[in-house]
């Protein structure tokens, strides 16, 4: 059974202004969270993956959260390859092989072929940055996969390959997703969505 999240009037102000003003909702199920720019979506996904905390309210979870989480900046290893990027996040109890192997079946699932994955990641387009930043994430062990914006810099061809790749490793999963487009949140299967 999916996570379920339960936010109870959550207030968070940065310099005395309210980017969220007594928040509550429930989410049990893959949520799309949309609303203009500025209006507090990456903030609300940060207060619930423990990122930030707000300055009244509580979250509350029906069993003990495992997060992993997409943000808007990439933030890889720039220096590393794109299999290196995505074999650290592996648990010690996986072997390098192994580690190895998986990190390459999933990035091919994202159209990285065998060759780009052995190139350091400075050198890739913003688009492939992306689609490392989203196989790491979906590498680690997590009951609540956190998208915010995952599909910046991506072509329609790649947004549709990544989202099927998306859903696959998520289906036991709570899907939680940033996005200002009802296109993409539909894509990736959260056909909940939370206005804020």
């Amino acid at each position: 059974m999916k996570n379920k999240i339960t936010l109870k009037n959550i207030t968070k102000k940065f310099d005395g202004e309210a980017v969220l003003d007594d928040f509550s909702c429930e989410i049990g199920e893959n949520t799309a969270i949309m609303g203009p720019s500025g209006k507090g979506k990456t903030t609300l996904v940060r207060i619930i993956a423990g990122l930030s905390s707000p300055c009244s309210g509580t979250v509350e979870f029906s069993s003990k959260p495992m997060f992993s989480v997409v943000f808007q900046e990439d933030r890889l290893f720039n220096d590393f390859s794109a299999i290196e990027n995505v074999s650290l996040i592996f648990d010690k109890k996986t072997s390098k092989k192994e580690a190895k192997a998986r990190a390459s079946e999933l990035l091919s699932e994202l159209l990285i072929s065998p060759e780009e994955q052995n190139k350091a990641v400075k050198d890739f387009s913003g688009g492939m940055k992306r689609r490392v930043a989203l196989a790491r994430a979906l590498a680690a062990e997590h009951d609540i996969l956190i998208l915010d914006e995952p599909y910046k810099g991506l072509d329609e061809k790649s947004r549709a390959v990544c989202a099927e790749v998306i859903k696959k490793y998520s289906e036991d999963k709570l899907v939680l997703m940033v996005t200002h487009d009802k296109t993409e949140a539909q894509l990736t299967g959260t056909n909940n969505v939370i206005l804020i």
